[in-house]
């Protein structure tokens, strides 16, 4: 099975609740402007892994960010995974090329 999941366009909001097996989490970011459900963004994860993750607040209802700390790897550094919500009809080009 998975560690860590990313999906987007999910069509959930802050009322859904997922149903996920007993050992996973979640953990979700909606769009605000839109006043019917729309592209959320929502990250999976087993509940182990919890103290090993940080997400990171965005200015941009797009973006996601996710700190993984090195103490879950053996790695030197913790790791940055981002996970972009790519909308063809509410984000200009220009607005992408910004956060990237």
């Amino acid at each position: 099975m998975y560690d860590i999941l990313l999906f987007t366009e999910t069509k959930t909001d802050k009322f859904d609740v997922l149903k996920l097996p007993n050992d996973y989490s979640y953990f979700s970011k909606s769009r605000k402007k839109f006043s019917k459900k729309s592209g959320e963004i929502v990250i999976v994860f087993k509940k182990v892994l919890s103290k090993f993750l940080k997400f990171i607040n965005s200015d941009s209802e797009y973006i996601q960010w996710i700190e993984i700390s090195k103490e879950y790897s053996t790695l030197n550094e913790n790791v940055l995974l981002d996970c972009i919500l790519i909308s063809h009809l509410d984000i200009p080009n220009t607005l992408l090329k910004r956060h990237l």
